[in-house]
């Protein structure tokens, strides 16, 4: 085996010892081809870390891979704590709280359930009439027909929901409701 080879495989870190010449050869490949790929892959990240203004000098790949990592965590977390605040502003717009800043967590829980008590307060619960109730009437077979008093002003029939307004319209309909005695149909007298 020739001095060069052996010194090659030194510096590459291969150990000769007991190999042929052409184990040798493969050895001194298998490691110039690993210490390629370790070249490009510290090259990528260093670039990397430059792309995000990471010193690189005289650091190792590790130390830079750690930089890396920590930076991309800090980015990651500050995502969040802008999406949080922009959250959290629309909440205030919304609930309309001023000095939102200088409110301690404890005036701000006061002040929400003075807001939702406000709130609460203002809404009347009220029974409201459904409109769409008519006193018109309706002719079947020589009688007259009306829904009765206590008919409600909507309803479902046969999967339908409509007004007395709107059945009263509905020939076809009010002939079947008064037909099957619907409830809600009484004769006029």
């Amino acid at each position: 085996m020739s001095q060069e080879l052996l010194d090659k495989a030194k510096s590459l870190g291969v150990n000769a010892e007991g190999l042929t010449e052409a184990q040798l050869k493969k050895a001194i490949a298998a490691a110039e081809k690993l210490a390629s790929e370790a070249a490009e892959a510290s090259s990528l990240l260093r670039e990397k870390a430059k792309g995000f203004g990471i010193s690189t000098e005289d650091k190792s790949d590790v130390e830079i891979a750690e930089e890396i990592t920590d930076f991309e965590a800090t980015v990651e977390a500050t995502k969040k704590a802008f999406l949080f605040s922009e959250k959290l502003n629309l909440l205030v717009d919304f609930l309309q709280i001023e000095n939102f800043e200088n409110l301690s967590p404890e005036e701000l829980k006061e002040l929400l359930d003075k807001k939702a008590t406000e709130t609460a307060n203002s809404l009347e619960v009220t029974e409201t009439e459904v409109d769409g109730k008519t006193s018109e009437s309706f002719e079947f077979e020589g009688k007259e027909f009306v829904f009765a008093e206590d008919a409600p002003g909507s309803f479902r029939y046969f999967g339908k929901l409509q007004t007395q307004e709107e059945w009263i319209r509905d020939k076809t309909a009010m002939e079947l409701m008064i037909s099957t005695k619907v409830s809600y149909i009484t004769s006029k007298n």
